[in-house]
């Protein structure tokens, strides 16, 4: 049986072109960790990333064949996942709340969010999934995945400045979250 560290990632992908289960198999359990993170971080739902994940191989590999740069696969794999929790998102109707914030004056985002580099992952992560689905949507999409506003606007239908209001807002509420729970934490640590 062949290993992963037998496929450069190149020969993966074409064999996957070629539909061979054992290198789709290979692939799947590869970036099955990451694709998994990133789409619970839009559902916080466990059965619901399951299902996504599951709804975003088939289309990983029905669509490989497009893929242009065998070295990319796992950004455009992202991309991939990424779009497949925004189609669920949007059927769901939890981005609704977006379209309803009115546009208000927001700063020019500068700070490149230095702020989250001081928790941890999983800290972050669950503070993350206790935001409304609006304002998860938009942090994940500009604070992780790095989409500009003018992206995010683009993939969710709302305005640009619609979009950076739901992220100083998601951003405000996360600093709340984590200066109660850094306190909490202090309290527990006397």
């Amino acid at each position: 049986m062949t290993t992963l560290s037998e496929y450069s990632v190149g020969e993966l992908v074409e064999k996957c072109i070629h539909n061979d289960k054992h290198a789709q198999g290979v692939l799947f359990h590869k970036y099955y960790p990451v694709l998994f993170g990133l789409l619970y971080r839009y559902t916080s739902s466990m059965e619901d990333a399951e299902d996504l994940l599951q709804e975003t191989y088939v289309k990983i590999f029905t669509t490989i064949k497009t893929l242009k740069n065998p070295e990319a696969v796992e950004g455009w794999m992202k991309k991939v996942a990424v779009n497949t929790a925004l189609t669920f998102l949007k059927k769901k109707k939890k981005l609704a709340d977006l379209h309803k914030i009115l546009p208000t004056d927001v700063e020019e985002e500068n700070d490149h969010i230095d702020w989250l580099t001081q928790i941890s992952s999983e800290q972050l992560h669950q503070r993350i999934s206790e935001l409304p689905p609006g304002y998860r949507t938009v942090i994940n999409l500009y604070a992780i995945e790095g989409y500009s506003h003018q992206q995010i606007s683009e993939a969710l239908g709302i305005s640009e400045n619609t979009s950076r209001t739901q992220y100083m807002k998601a951003k405000g509420i996360l600093k709340k979250k984590l200066l109660v729970f850094k306190q909490s934490d202090t309290q527990h640590e006397r």
